[in-house]
């Protein structure tokens, strides 16, 4: 006893129908009755599984494999797509005699639309394949053309990424110049700041170098008249008793020379606080003058011994008062008067008085 299939409605195939798109059902001895409708759009519809048959490519034509419900082995279950879309869309024409084939219309055998089967004898056939074969040596070539005028396309694109990229490797890099030429400008504008600086540094040093100049030469001077000095008071011993008003004199300018010498102590103080970036060249100077100084003093008290001496020997002059004697910071008057009323005393001599 045969088994009766179960069938799908067809309501399911209209649902999923495209535009403009019609069915029809397909029957051959070879597959079952009642079962599979085609298309004009060349789709095949499974009316028992309820789905699409998928399409399969055979010696360059489509076709599809169709279930039977037949053992039998010899039968040719499979359908030729565009020979069954013709058979049922395309009416054979009357005026064509003898065996006739589908022809594809465009060439492509995948293509297997109604609208691009016909109808054709063997020798329009022949014709017509001659004239697709050109049609599609004419269309390789048109490909092949388009194949190189895309990859010149794609040449010019990459040519014209790597010129923006380019340009913007240029524009980086002038970027970088114009920060380095920045750069550059600050630093000249810093160095010539910092020669300016130089150069007023350098006119403040030629400057103090010019009065530590005046001031040894100032220093030689004294030097000079104190030597000078030196020599008229041992000159003044021989003429004492005739020139006993001489030694007021010599007075003067000894008190005159202290006073110079304490305001030359207080220029060099005042040049030492300006020059401490010199300090060699003013602890030379110090040394130099504390020489100086104490060569001045030296010989003053050893001339003023003598003179007071001489003054006490000879005309009884009074020794002077220590207060008229201007003080030295390395030297104190008082000690010298004192050390000479020591010696005087030693020498049994007695001190004069005023006349």
């Amino acid at each position: 006893m045969k088994t009766k299939r179960k069938t799908v409605d067809l309501t399911a195939l209209n649902d999923q129908s495209l535009d403009g798109e019609v069915f029809k059902l397909y029957e051959n001895d070879n597959i079952d009755k009642g079962r599979f409708y085609i298309s004009n759009y060349a789709r095949c519809w499974d009316n028992v599984e309820g789905e699409f048959l998928t399409e399969n490519e055979n010696d360059e034509y489509m076709r599809w494999n169709c279930k039977s419900s037949s053992k039998d082995r010899s039968l040719k279950k499979y359908v030729i797509i565009h020979r069954a879309v013709a058979e049922l869309f395309i009416p054979i024409p009357k005026n064509k005699k003898g065996k006739l084939v589908v022809d594809h219309i465009d060439g492509c055998k995948h293509n297997n639309s109604a609208d691009n089967l016909r109808w054709l004898t063997y020798s329009e056939n022949a014709r017509a394949q001659d004239v697709q074969q050109r049609k599609v040596a004419s269309f390789k070539r048109t490909q092949s053309e388009k194949r190189q005028v895309e990859t010149l396309i794609d040449s010019l694109a990459n040519a014209h990424d790597r010129i923006r990229s380019l340009q913007e490797e240029v524009k980086s890099l002038g970027e970088i110049l114009k920060d380095a030429h920045r750069r550059k400008e600050e630093a000249e504008k810093s160095s010539l700041e910092a020669y300016e600086e130089a150069n007023q540094w350098k006119g403040m040093l030629d400057k103090k170098t010019s009065e530590n100049e005046t001031l040894r030469a100032t220093i030689r001077g004294l030097e000079e008249d104190n030597r000078g000095l030196s020599e008229k008071l041992l000159l003044q011993e021989e003429k004492t008793k005739a020139e006993g008003k001489r030694y007021d004199i010599l007075k003067c300018e000894f008190v005159e020379k202290c006073g110079q010498i304490a305001k030359l102590e207080k220029q060099v103080g005042y040049f030492d606080s300006l020059v401490t970036e010199e300090k060699s060249k003013v602890l030379k100077l110090k040394i130099e003058r504390e020489t100086f100084m104490q060569k001045v003093i030296d010989d003053s008290a050893k001339m003023m011994a003598e003179a007071l001496k001489i003054m006490h020997l000879s005309l009884n002059h009074p020794v002077p008062d220590p207060s008229e004697i201007p003080q030295s910071p390395l030297y104190s008057v008082d000690d010298g008067i004192g050390r000479l009323k020591e010696e005087i005393a030693k020498s049994g001599l007695s001190e004069g008085t005023n006349d």
